[in-house]
């Protein structure tokens, strides 16, 4: 646990629950050391990692969502998912048509890493619990790339 800084290693000496929150900076800090051991330095696993999160936390904690809701009643709710997880801002969902929904970020910056990869696992994972099949999840616009805000596209059948 020397890869990470004093704060870090309390909380990874201690049992982590499920949606306990933990401060962004430390969560970073964790997520770095996990790219550069386990990860061999590519960051683009990260979207497995958000995937495999998802996997485990929603069917316990929404068990109901995913038995009664359609890949478009799920993704509907993920602002829902997203206070969980974070503090700080909230995702605006748009499901212009059938198999397609905009996910946007307001009020919050998050780390790129978790935009470009975390968060398009931990979308695409919910919506293939919630039985979405061929689902593709992007990010389409970035802060850290000088846009507005940071949104993702996602379609499924």
């Amino acid at each position: 646990m020397t890869a990470v800084g004093e704060e870090a290693r309390a909380v990874l000496s201690r049992e982590i629950l499920p949606f306990r929150w933990y401060p962004m900076t430390v969560l970073a800090e964790i997520d770095r050391a996990i790219v550069e051991g386990p990860m061999g330095g590519d960051v683009t696993q990260m979207k497995g990692f958000g995937s495999e999160i998802a996997r485990y936390d929603l069917p316990t904690l929404y068990k109901m969502l995913f038995r009664l809701g359609t890949p478009a009643f799920v993704v509907k709710r993920l602002n829902i998912a997203y206070a969980t997880y974070i503090h700080g801002g909230g995702v605006r969902i748009e499901v212009p048509r059938a198999g397609h929904a905009e996910v946007r970020l307001h009020d919050a910056v998050l780390p790129k890493y978790l935009c470009t990869h975390g968060i398009s696992g931990w979308i695409t994972a919910a919506l293939e619990l919630s039985g979405a099949q061929a689902v593709h999840v992007a990010e389409s616009t970035c802060l850290h790339d000088g846009a507005e805000t940071c949104q993702w596209s996602a379609s499924w059948t």
